[in-house]
């Protein structure tokens, strides 16, 4: 007769290796598809018209993001504030998302204007397209 040397442990083990590999596999293949690169930028108005024009400059933005062939993926609105999120790919970049949010009182004590870009960036051509889509972000919400 022949005794096993594997313990109980070591058995458990033996078996749950296959399934463990395959988990860190999805892992490892679904990390590469999260946004590597990310960025964000607010603006405090100071008055009436610099919130209008802020609010101007934004949405002219988002008509930017949508001709370029971004959709809207979700929206939000209260009495303070409107959100927007738009996704898609923006030449080079990749699962590009962009979240816009615009005040609509100059009382608030958050900025009221402000945005996020994250995206996949891959290579030296999407790193520049990353650059130059923050510099127009950044235009859009501080209007400098």
């Amino acid at each position: 007769m022949v005794k096993s040397t594997m313990t109980s442990g070591s058995v458990l083990v033996h078996k749950l290796f296959p399934m463990i590999l395959v988990l860190l596999l999805i892992a490892i293949s679904c990390s590469r598809s999260l946004p590597n690169k990310a960025s964000s930028t607010t603006f405090t108005a100071g008055n009436e018209a610099e919130l209008r024009e802020g609010a101007a400059r934004v949405n002219e933005f988002r008509q930017e993001l949508l001709s370029s062939g971004s959709r809207i993926v979700s929206t939000a609105n209260s009495n303070l504030w409107e959100q927007v999120t738009l996704k898609g790919d923006y030449g080079e970049l990749k699962d590009v998302e962009v979240v816009l949010q615009i005040g609509k009182q100059l009382e608030m004590k958050e900025p009221h204007l402000s945005a996020s870009l994250r995206a996949y960036v891959a290579g030296k051509a999407a790193e520049q397209e990353f650059a130059r889509l923050d510099a127009r972000l950044k235009t859009a919400i501080q209007g400098k």
